[in-house]
């Protein structure tokens, strides 16, 4: 499939999307890499990192501390930087709409904060309004 601004954000190649990846023997410690579900960089200035889960899982206490470091170092760096964490109930045959997820908590300058039952789309566009006013 050609990359075009008509099919922007949706899977290119939908049976590569299914391959896992494998990251046994990159383990240093107790220490593996994770990985993260999405993310975007708005114009240099705001960066949000999403992170999907079903409603019944949780993150693990290691891919909370890599992906909150994450943001915390974007900020430290002088960007406005958030983690949406967002639920979905998709079976695992069918895709996850991104945009219609709910984001169950948001980290945002250091600390959690409940969502507010926002699908993800709402909070990131409400997310990017905000950093538009304040940069």
């Amino acid at each position: 499939m050609e990359y075009t601004n008509e099919n922007r954000g949706k899977i290119q190649y939908h049976n590569r999307i299914k391959q896992v990846i494998d990251f046994t023997g990159l383990r240093i410690g107790t220490i593996t890499p994770t990985d993260i579900d999405g993310y975007v960089d708005y114009h240099n200035k705001a960066a949000i990192v999403f992170e999907y889960k079903h409603k019944d899982a949780t993150m693990s206490e290691g891919q909370r501390i890599a992906l909150t470091r994450i943001v915390d170092n974007f900020q430290r760096a002088g960007k406005i930087a958030a983690l949406f964490l967002c639920i979905h109930n998709q079976p695992p045959w069918e895709d996850i709409k991104g945009a219609d997820a709910i984001v169950k908590e948001i980290y945002f300058n250091g600390r959690w904060w409940p969502g507010k039952g926002l699908t993800a789309k709402q909070q990131e566009e409400k997310f990017i309004a905000w950093a538009d006013s304040v940069s």
